[in-house]
């Protein structure tokens, strides 16, 4: 079993530096809508992730 932690740590740093490059590029506003939507479906990705978890676990 892989560590969650030691893999969404990464992908977090590399979220907020993908976000102060598109924040130069486009500005305060957009920059706050797509925080916002990225936030949304990362957090979605791991709510399924929590899912497909348990039932594994429960199957076994």
């Amino acid at each position: 079993m892989i560590n969650r932690k030691a893999i969404l740590i990464p992908l977090l740093i590399l979220f907020i530096a993908l976000l102060r490059q598109v924040s130069i590029h486009w500005g305060e506003k957009t920059t706050i809508f797509w925080f916002y939507l990225f936030g949304v479906i990362f957090l979605a990705i791991i709510f399924l992730y929590q899912l497909l978890l348990t039932r594994r676990k429960k199957e076994r």
